[in-house]
C-alpha cells in the first residue's frame, strides 16, 4: 500500500494543493494509529486492515512533497544544505524513534505509551504546516 499511497498523495497535491495534501497525509496517519489502538480491546482483520491501509499507505507519502516544498522556499546555492538536513532529521527521526518505542515498551511492558509516543510525533511533525506561515501560504 505504500506506492499507492505515495501516489495518491502526489496526485492530490495537483487537485487540492501541497499543504492540504500533506495534512490529510498526516490526519490519516493519525488515524492509523486510532485503529492500532482499538485493536486490542476489539481484535479483528476489519481493525488489522483499516490500519495497514492507513498507517502504510501515509509511510513515506509526505517525504517528496516536504521536500519539494522546501526546495521552494529555500532557493539558492544552501539548498543542498537544506535538503541534507531534511534528509538527516528523518533518518535520525526513525531511527531514534524505534528505539524509543522499544525502550518504552521495555520499561511500561505495554504499547500504550509507544502509540502516544508515535502519535505526539506525527502531531509534531504536522504543526509546522498549521503554524508556520511560509507553509501555510504554498500550495
Amino acid at each position: 500500500v505504500l506506492v499507492v499511497g505515495m501516489l495518491g498523495v502526489s496526485w492530490l497535491d495537483g487537485v487540492i494543493g501541497r499543504r492540504p495534501s500533506i495534512l490529510f497525509s498526516y490526519a490519516i496517519s493519525i488515524t492509523g494509529l486510532g485503529l492500532l489502538w482499538l485493536l486490542q480491546w476489539y481484535p479483528n482483520l476489519l481493525l488489522l486492515g483499516g490500519f495497514v491501509i492507513c498507517f502504510g499507505s501515509m509511510i513515506g507519502s509526505r517525504g517528496p512533497l516536504i521536500t519539494a516544498t522546501a526546495m521552494s522556499i529555500f532557493r539558492g546555492k544552501r539548498v543542498g544544505t537544506i535538503y541534507g538536513t531534511i534528509s538527516i532529521g528523518s533518518g535520525l527521526g526513525s531511527a531514534f524513534g524505534s528505539w524509543c518505542g522499544g525502550l518504552l515498551h521495555d520499561l511500561t511492558q505495554s504499547y500504550n505509551p509507544v502509540l502516544g509516543f508515535a502519535l505526539v510525533s506525527v502531531v509534531l511533525g504536522m504543526i509546522p504546516f498549521l503554524v508556520v506561515p511560509a507553509l501555510r501560504e504554498r500550495q
